[in-house]
């Protein structure tokens, strides 16, 4: 088990303590104390972006023994999954040059993306999100449709434009869990 220990600034992996069995200890993290350096562990595929794990919650994980080595690995030119069958997987590092080993097991349903509004969204409706990127300097393109209100939302409408967060439920439903922003 692994529980995210850093606020989730990388796209690729996130920064968690936990007991590793190869060694038999637990690994704690502390910024200020080199003795506790955490343990990077990569992001199921389709989470890789920042944003996606908030500090204190808790996951299975585990070494993967891939043809690359043990580790979940990255793909070579695409952000998430690799792009087809052809894109090599390379093997993950941390900005540090470490290797990242371990694989967070996140059965959540993946997604936590803001975006705007491409449309007013009532409480009864759906409407399309335009994905933008973790900076908020530009849009990625990317339109998530079909989005739901917030499962708290009663009555009433958010404005078409509004900056909103959404989150994808395990059974695959997308819904604003943030707004307006």
């Amino acid at each position: 088990m692994m529980q995210v220990a850093v606020e989730d600034t990388h796209a690729d992996y996130v920064i968690c303590r936990g007991y590793d069995p190869r060694i038999r200890k637990f690994i704690d993290y502390d910024a200020a104390d080199e003795d506790k350096p955490g343990v990077p562990v990569a992001k199921p595929y389709g989470k890789r972006q920042t944003g996606q794990y908030e500090v204190g919650q808790v996951f299975a994980a585990l070494i993967p023994l891939t043809r690359i080595g043990q580790t979940a690995g990255v793909a070579a030119t695409t952000s998430g999954h690799p792009a087809d069958l052809d894109e090599e997987v390379e093997i993950l590092y941390t900005d540090d040059d470490k290797v990242v080993s371990w694989l967070l097991l996140d059965d959540s349903g993946g997604g936590l993306y803001w975006g705007k509004l491409d449309g007013a969204l009532a409480y009864d409706g759906t409407a399309t999100v335009s994905v933008w990127e973790d900076d908020w300097t530009a849009d990625t393109t990317e339109n998530i449709e079909g989005v739901k209100p917030p499962p708290t939302m009663a009555s009433g409408t958010i404005t078409s434009g509004s900056w909103v967060r959404i989150r994808r439920r395990p059974d695959g439903i997308w819904y604003v869990d943030m707004a307006p922003c």
